[in-house]
């Protein structure tokens, strides 16, 4: 009777260990199931990955462009085939519009746009980011079925070249001030008519392929142009104070041929409008002709038009980075050193230093049997005044000069020297 307890003891403790038995068998093969399949799906995947990148000239499975399946193909086997069966694709002529200006956006460039755009953007789907994110969205992608739509931004291939067409209807280039006319007469020294400048604008393509794109998306007919103004590098603020009493320098010459050579290098006046940093080349400014360089006259006609010229830009306190003297000591006609020799070799450079625009206008004309050549510089007013003086010591052999110009006061006291040149004479 007493073995009957023990006995039933004994049994069931032999079945819960079977039980256990059982239960742990069951975990064993579930992981092991688990494995497998889970190996099976990294190996799957790892392969469809490894393909993927392998093919990396084709859109990678599971993506749609407007419902049309475009994976496996190339960019350009993406828009063949949308363009031909993505017919629910509608769009209308969009027509830009600013102020009074339009322009008409056809309906088939602009499909044949979003179309490129959604299949370059298929194909660069899977290909961002980092390796693990390229790997996922390359995994799942077929079950996705990831479709592309037309995107609003705007950054479409071929649309910012096509608005670049439509610019020519509404741009248009600043216009600079400046000089329309002048007139140089003794002994005021003219006057000059200064036209104002106007803004331009020009097309801002980024902004206005992003209006299109939002017109094309939301099936409207119409998107605004989006324009910016260009100012004008010469303002008329800039120059107005160059209509005033200018700077100016005469000299009047007998002699019929020299007269008529000046003349002919003058063409009735010239004039220009120099930027500061400009410089100005006299010798291109008269067009001096190398076939008259023997010609006593010619050359005696560029000395005088190059000398008043000289003389006036100092004046006027423009820089002289290039200026030569004769070779001998000029008699009665000029100061020694306030010659300025124009020829085959040697010219008269002037420069605008000053911080605004200056006009240089020369001219030559007949008065009291004498041809008079007369030069003015408009420039904005200044504190000083400047004077040319030369300084000629003649003791020795030949004779040296040297060239200042001399800053005055508006009280007439000299308020500084600046050696322009030094010239040796023979």
């Amino acid at each position: 009777m007493l073995l009957m307890p023990l006995m039933f003891l004994y049994n069931r403790k032999h079945e819960s260990r079977s039980a256990m038995r059982r239960y742990r068998n069951i975990v064993r093969l579930a992981v092991a199931v688990f494995t497998v399949v889970a190996a099976i799906v990294l190996i799957s995947s790892q392969t469809r990955y490894y393909r993927a990148v392998k093919d990396a000239q084709y859109i990678y499975p599971g993506i749609r462009i407007c419902g049309v399946d475009v994976g496996s193909l190339t960019v350009e086997q993406a828009v063949q085939k949308v363009d031909s069966q993505a017919g629910d694709i509608v769009i209308m002529p969009v027509v830009i519009s600013w102020q009074q200006h339009e322009y008409e956006l056809s309906r088939q460039k602009l499909r044949s746009l979003a179309i490129r755009e959604m299949a370059e953007r298929a194909y660069t789907y899977g290909r961002m980011g980092g390796n693990f994110e390229r790997w996922l969205s390359i995994v799942l992608m077929p079950a996705a079925k990831h479709d592309i739509t037309p995107d609003m931004s705007g950054d479409w291939p071929g649309l910012a070249d096509y608005l670049l067409e439509a610019a020519g209807e509404f741009e248009a280039a600043p216009q600079n001030a400046g000089i329309t006319s002048i007139s140089l007469t003794a002994p005021s020294g003219g006057r000059i008519q200064i036209r104002p400048d106007s803004p331009g604008h020009e097309l801002d393509i980024k902004k206005t392929a992003r209006n299109v794109a939002s017109a094309v998306c939301a099936g409207l007919g119409n998107a605004d142009a989006v324009m910016y103004d260009r100012a004008a590098d010469i303002t008329y603020d800039a120059i107005k104070e160059l209509d005033g009493e200018p700077v100016s320098a005469s000299f009047a010459f007998e002699g019929q041929e020299t007269a008529a050579f000046a003349n002919n290098m003058l063409s009735g006046g010239r004039f220009l409008l120099m930027h500061p940093g400009q410089t100005l080349s006299v010798r291109d400014l008269i067009e001096y002709n190398a076939n008259f360089a023997y010609d006593v006259n010619y050359n005696l006609a560029a000395l005088h038009i190059a000398s008043t010229a000289f003389n006036c830009a100092v004046q006027a306190g423009l820089a002289i980075p290039e200026h030569s003297g004769t070779d001998t000591m000029p008699r009665m006609l000029y100061a020694p050193g306030t010659e300025a020799v124009v020829n085959a070799d040697k010219d008269l450079v002037i420069e605008n230093m000053l911080n605004t625009p200056v006009v240089l206008g020369i001219s030559g004309g007949w008065q009291d049997n004498l041809y008079k050549v007369t030069c003015s510089i408009f420039r904005s007013p200044m504190h000083y005044s400047a004077l040319l003086k030369s300084f000629c010591d003649t003791a020795g052999e030949g004779a040296y000069a040297q060239v200042f110009r001399v800053w005055v006061n508006p009280d007439g006291t000299e308020a500084g020297r600046e050696l322009i040149d030094e010239i040796r004479y023979r």
